[in-house]
């Protein structure tokens, strides 16, 4: 039954508003272990068109955040190339939310991506 005043149509908006929040609230923790960092430090090193070294990061590191990747890849705007990525036809998708503590400990929550078609890396 609609409420008065909302359409169906806002319904389903609210409704999705609400599970993506749930989602972001119980969202587990992600941090990188020493092995992917060195993983990613040598994709650094070895390739120089920041395209080329997210895909690479996501193909052999698997899921990652923008975070990950601008901090350990020095790339300066994760999200443009993720997009870029997208428009080439690489299949990059977000699989959920994690949680990373910001530098002072206050936690933040973080869309996770990864490459393939279900979303496993």
């Amino acid at each position: 039954m609609a409420r008065r005043g909302i359409d169906s149509r806002g319904i389903v908006i609210e409704r999705q508003r609400s599970a993506d929040m749930l989602a972001r609230k119980t969202a587990p923790a992600h941090e990188l272990t020493p092995a992917q960092r060195r993983k990613l430090r040598d994709i650094a090193a070895r390739l120089a068109c920041d395209e080329n070294k997210v895909q690479a990061a996501l193909r052999e590191v698997g899921r990652l955040t923008a975070c990950d990747l601008a901090l350990e890849l020095q790339i300066s705007d994760p999200h443009a190339r993720l997009s870029e990525l997208r428009k080439a036809g690489a299949p990059v998708h977000s699989v959920g939310w994690v949680r990373q503590p910001w530098g002072s400990g206050r936690p933040r929550t973080l869309k996770l991506y990864a490459l393939g078609l279900d979303g496993a890396a």
